[in-house]
């Protein structure tokens, strides 16, 4: 009988287990990291006992596009790591302690040949913290920040325009919420799609409706609206187009 850490061993395609006269032998056809510890032979009432150190091999882990990944409370978040090998070994590490993936529901381990991928599929703040891949002897960290929802607002407001008939105008405004609000603009409550003299830009938080060429039928109130799943905020303001005499 074969032990390891004090537990039986059962035959199976991860131990081949072999005698020949007075030679009994545990064969691991392909070892991992978790095959590291204490193995015991039980002949009658004699033992043996042989500890099994395994090293990590010198797996190359991709570099993340970023350390750090940002989400609401209750989204999902997800790690990605590549490695340079297939059927690599991996485990993860949350604040330094391994994640075990048959306690933790909200917890999932994936691979796709080199790629590993670790999701929570619903996040809580006590989420936030550092998370760790390894594989071989290296390793790799990520950040987590989880954040708690936020309506929209309008952190800097639309301003009025005076422009002369034939020119371009630009309306900007700042807009703040978590998840990212989404941004549409309207003229005078009729909702604006692009067209090749209406653009909308987006520079992080700031969002600017693009008119070109305007003429006097293009007077009116414009108004941008930010929506997401807690709220919405709204800024409007008068464009004013004047006619050369």
């Amino acid at each position: 009988m074969w032990m390891k850490d004090g537990q039986e061993l059962e035959m199976s395609d991860r131990y081949k287990m072999t005698s020949d006269k007075f030679v009994h032998r545990l064969v691991l056809p392909s070892v991992r990291m978790s095959d590291a510890g204490e193995y015991t032979a039980v002949a009658g009432s004699s033992m043996s006992v042989g500890n099994l150190r395994v090293e990590g091999r010198d797996v190359k882990i991709s570099e993340p596009d970023s350390r750090d990944i940002t989400v609401v409370e209750k989204q999902r978040a997800t790690f990605e790591f590549e490695v340079n090998e297939d059927e690599v070994e991996g485990h993860w590490l949350r604040n330094g302690a391994e994640i075990h993936f048959a306690e933790e529901e909200r917890f999932n381990y994936a691979t796709i040949r080199k790629l590993h991928r670790l999701t929570i599929t619903e996040t809580f703040r006590s989420d936030a913290g550092e998370y760790t891949f390894v594989a071989g002897k290296n390793r790799s960290t990520m950040n987590l920040h989880v954040r708690l929802p936020e309506p929209p607002q309008i952190v800097r407001h639309m301003e009025s325009q005076t422009v002369m008939s034939g020119r371009s105008v630009r309306f900007s405004a700042q807009v703040s919420g978590l998840p990212q609000p989404q941004v549409t603009w309207y003229k005078d409550s009729q909702l604006l799609s692009t067209s090749y003299k209406c653009k909308f830009l987006h520079d992080g938080d700031e969002h600017t409706l693009l008119l070109l060429e305007v003429f006097p039928e293009d007077a009116a109130t414009y108004s941008c609206e930010a929506k997401n799943d807690y709220g919405a905020a709204t800024s409007s303001a008068p464009l004013i187009v004047e006619v050369p005499e």
